[in-house]
């Protein structure tokens, strides 16, 4: 792998993993608040996110 490509390809994780981690943030706000059904599918979201970031 060139630099170039190792470089991009970790900013790439690094901003996947950053919205991960908003969209996590927001799912707790979620669960403070009792929306127990909208927490399940951030923190779900994000989860499954996760995964298609390692697939692809």
């Amino acid at each position: 792998m060139k630099l170039q490509e190792k470089a991009s390809s970790a900013k790439t994780h690094f901003i996947i993993s950053f919205i991960k981690s908003i969209i996590r943030l927001i799912g707790c706000g979620a669960l403070y608040y009792g929306h127990i059904p909208l927490a399940a599918l951030l923190i779900g979201g994000a989860e499954l996110l996760g995964i298609a970031e390692e697939i692809f």
